[in-house]
């Protein structure tokens, strides 16, 4: 009798054990994968769905040219932002010396590691600085001067509704100035 009843208390705790409400580790680490792999796809979508703005492109290239000009000054080395208007694109170049006594300007991955596309619902429609004046096709260009020294540039965008907007960059501080509209500056002008 005593031994019947040390197998009915065994068999009791073992179905008790079971019964418990909870979830096991082999559960848990498929919901977490299942969680992960959605999120994966899912993420990059809505980063550069919420991410596609013209005040989003500005703040890239603001910190862009912010970095470019820090540089210049703790390196003394010349800088240039290149914005290709065919194809869309920003990335930044250094002057290098190729051979003795000549420089060109090479890619510089130390500040963007690759080039930067321009969000698909905005476009560079044309780059004014005093150094170039206006360019509407090819490449312009932002010159950052070695010491950090900047002589400014208004950057004009269009979106896919016609909404123009105009970024000026101060020429002496560098700091940005968003502008809803296609701006005309004074710089701007005399070049023309």
């Amino acid at each position: 009798m005593l031994r019947s009843r040390a197998r009915h208390v065994r068999v009791r705790k073992q179905t008790d054990l079971r019964c418990q409400d909870g979830f096991t580790l082999i559960e848990i680490s498929i919901m977490l994968l299942i969680v992960s792999i959605v999120s994966m796809l899912v993420l990059p979508r809505m980063s550069s769905f919420l991410s596609s703005g013209p005040e989003t492109f500005a703040r890239r290239l603001h910190m862009t040219v912010r970095s470019c000009r820090e540089r210049s000054i703790m390196h003394h080395q010349p800088y240039r932002i290149v914005l290709d208007l065919e194809k869309q694109v920003f990335f930044v170049e250094t002057l290098t010396e190729t051979r003795q006594d000549e420089f060109s300007y090479q890619i510089d991955p130390s500040v963007l590691h690759r080039m930067v596309k321009v969000p698909s619902n905005i476009r560079i429609e044309d780059v004014s600085t005093p150094l170039t004046g206006m360019i509407k096709e090819g490449q312009a260009y932002i010159i950052l001067l070695q010491d950090g020294l900047f002589p400014g540039a208004q950057v004009h965008l269009i979106d896919d509704e016609k909404q123009h907007y105009t970024l000026i960059f101060h020429p002496l501080t560098g700091r940005l100035l968003f502008e809803r509209g296609y701006v005309y500056t004074e710089t701007e002008q005399q070049v023309t």
